[in-house]
């Protein structure tokens, strides 16, 4: 079976959608008045993302402004596009800071926040954390359900009233005001909905990034059932094959469909903080505390690939063996981008001595992936001489072209070596 880019049928444009190339092509010289909206959309995001790092960037807030003002301008109500399609973004930090110590408890998950001037204990004060770390699974399962069935209506209600700036910046509400319930209007679902399709829409490459909600939006859409809460044309901005639509759809209600309980909901708000701070982790040489937070999302929600293939990156250099078992997984499940479960695939089996098995698995991918695609932005383990080094600014498939010759030389498979350097070719 031809896979291109995904699961069977997922993700086949000819060219393939990369919203971080087209802010890469960008003038960024002057000002944004010929960016694609594309690009306004990913750089307002980006943005956002950016206060999980260790050293935040605090020109990438000036950034966001200057985006969502050209947004503006173009008719485009950039306070709702973030208010509600952002929303994620915006809490992500927040259960970073309320859960993550409790997964790691000597964890220093606040501390790049505070370099952003987020108020930490506050925001802990402010949202009832227990003070106590859970003994077991069992206990912290439930300290997590718990915790977000509890804060989440009313950070909800906060991102539907605050001031952005407050959004953005993180701004500790008003204790009395934060509790207090008021009702949200009628359509703030609506809008939520409305509001993450634009946003998944315009800057996720690949379909399994997308809510079902996104998927069933872009069906009706695209079907004249759907009305719009932002002018049409920002649509345009990206050409989605209704085909990939229909079959993802019959994809994400057949296959990943359980009939036992996939767990607490898989709240937009945790994965983003989960990911950049596990990065951080590895960055520091902590692969296990790394993995520890992907254990965690795993348990929570067994159907989540990227937490599968997350948790098999963080155990390459620790434990390869195991790392391999979870990668497969997540390959069996349709992990995107395919290149990069491939280059960790083949890692694996190369710490492994598996060296036969390496130069298979990129085998396979090279006559099932016709097209390739990819840019220098991913987080890859790359050879050096200590072991591993962490790279964040990395391209998949250079990295399995480079391994392969590596493995090719060192086994002294000179027709293969060959071979290969042809296809690099």
């Amino acid at each position: 079976m031809k896979l291109l880019y995904g699961e069977a049928g997922l993700g086949r444009e000819p060219q393939p959608f990369d919203a971080h190339k087209a802010l890469l092509c960008e003038d960024h010289s002057g000002s944004r008045e010929s960016w694609q909206a594309i690009s306004l959309v990913t750089e307002m995001k980006q943005a956002l993302l950016a206060r999980f790092t260790a050293k935040p960037d605090l020109s990438k807030i000036e950034a966001f402004e200057a985006a969502a003002a050209e947004l503006t301008r173009r008719g485009v109500d950039a306070d709702s596009l973030v208010r509600y399609g952002m929303i994620g973004e915006i809490l992500g930090p927040v259960f970073v800071v309320l859960l993550i110590d409790k997964i790691l408890p000597q964890s220093d998950s606040g501390d790049h926040l505070r370099g952003f001037g987020v108020d930490i204990e506050g925001w802990r004060s402010l949202l009832r954390v227990p003070a106590q770390v859970p003994e077991s699974n069992d206990e912290f399962t439930s300290l997590v359900n718990s915790t977000i069935t509890s804060v989440t209506p009313p950070l909800v209600n906060w991102v539907g009233r605050a001031r952005l700036a407050a959004l953005v910046s993180l701004e500790v509400p008003d204790g009395r005001e934060f509790w207090t319930r008021a009702n949200l209007p009628a359509d703030h679902l609506t809008l939520v909905t409305e509001y993450r399709w634009l946003v998944e829409r315009l800057t996720e490459t690949y379909m399994k990034s997308w809510s079902k909600a996104s998927l069933l939006l872009e069906y009706r859409y695209r079907h004249n059932l759907q009305p719009m809460s932002f002018p049409g044309w920002v649509l345009e901005a990206r050409d989605v094959p209704l085909g990939d639509v229909t079959t993802a759809i019959a994809h994400r209600a057949a296959v990943e469909w359980n009939p036992l309980s996939d767990g607490p909901p898989r709240t937009a708000f945790m994965p983003a903080g989960i990911t950049e701070h596990a990065r951080e982790l590895l960055a520091n040489g902590r692969a296990m505390d790394a993995a520890a937070l992907f254990e965690f999302a795993v348990r929570q929600w067994p159907n989540d690939v990227s937490a599968r293939n997350n948790l098999g990156f963080c155990l390459m250099p620790v434990d390869p063996a195991r790392a391999l078992t979870h990668l497969n997984m997540a390959a069996r499940q349709g992990y995107e981008p395919i290149a990069v479960n491939v280059y960790n695939r083949m890692c694996c089996h190369v710490a492994l001595r598996q060296p036969r098995a390496a130069l298979d698995v990129a085998e396979q991918w090279w006559k099932e992936v016709p097209y390739r695609h990819d840019q220098p932005d991913k987080t890859l383990w790359l050879p050096s001489n200590s072991g591993w080094r962490l790279e964040r600014s990395a391209s998949a498939e250079s990295a399995i072209m480079e391994l392969v010759l590596l493995v090719t030389q060192d086994e002294g498979l000179q027709n293969e070596e060959q071979r290969w350097r042809a296809r690099a070719d």
